[in-house]
C-alpha cells in the first residue's frame, strides 16, 4: 500500500497521479470481525471504490480509534481519490501520533516529492529508511530521488560542456535507470 516514487518520478520529477475511472460497486456483506473488515477495505481499494472503502474505514475506527492501519488506509484512499491536502494532514498526524512506523514517511514523501519538495521528499525518505532500515520500497524510492537529481546534474555539466563524451554516456546511463 506504501506508494512508490519511480513511476511518479519518470515525468519530470514527479507528474500528477492518474486516478481513473471506478469500478463498478460490487456488493458485499458487512464484516462481521476486523479481519473481514481489512479485508473488504483492501478489495474496495483495489476496486478504486473510494467511497465505500472510506466507509469501511471510518466504521473500523469507530470500533478500534486507534488503529494506525486504518488510519494509514484512509490517508491512502484521500490520496488516490486526489485529495492531497487530506491525505497529507491525515499522513503528518499519523507521524506525530505513530512516529515509529515508516510506512507515513514514504507515502508523505511521495506527495512532497509530488508537488515539487525534494527536500522535504528527501528528508521523510530518509527517517522512514531509518526508522526500518529493511523498508525496501522507501530505499528505492530514494534511489529514485537521487537518480533524478543526478540526471538533473549531469543534464548541466552535458549545456556547460557539449562535446564531453564522457558526461553525455553517464546522462544517458542514468536516464536509462529509469525507463
Amino acid at each position: 500500500m506504501a506508494t512508490s516514487l519511480k513511476s511518479l518520478l519518470l515525468a519530470s520529477l514527479i507528474a500528477p497521479m492518474t486516478l481513473g475511472v471506478a469500478m463498478a460497486s460490487t456488493p458485499f456483506d458487512e464484516p462481521t470481525n476486523e479481519t473481514e473488515r481489512a479485508a473488504l477495505i483492501d478489495r474496495l481499494m483495489t476496486e478504486r471504490q473510494w467511497n465505500d472503502a472510506l466507509t469501511q474505514i471510518e466504521k473500523g475506527l469507530a470500533v478500534n480509534p486507534m488503529s494506525a492501519q486504518l488510519k494509514f488506509k484512509r490517508a491512502v484512499v484521500f490520496e488516490r481519490k486526489g485529495n492531497v491536502v487530506r491525505a497529507k494532514a491525515l499522513l503528518e498526524d499519523l507521524i506525530q501520533a505513530y512516529p515509529e512506523i515508516a510506512e507515513p514517511y514514504n507515502n508523505l514523501a511521495v506527495i512532497y516529492a509530488n508537488e515539487g519538495n525534494t527536500t522535504r521528499a528527501q528528508t521523510l525518505l530518509q527517517k522512514a529508511v531509518t526508522i526500518n532500515p529493511r523498508f525496501a520500497l522507501a530505499h528505492e524510492n530514494l534511489g529514485d530521488l537521487y537518480l533524478q537529481k543526478a540526471i538533473g546534474h549531469y543534464k548541466n555539466a552535458v549545456k556547460a560542456q557539449p562535446k564531453n563524451n564522457r558526461m553525455g554516456r553517464k546522462l544517458k546511463a542514468a536516464q536509462g535507470l529509469v525507463d
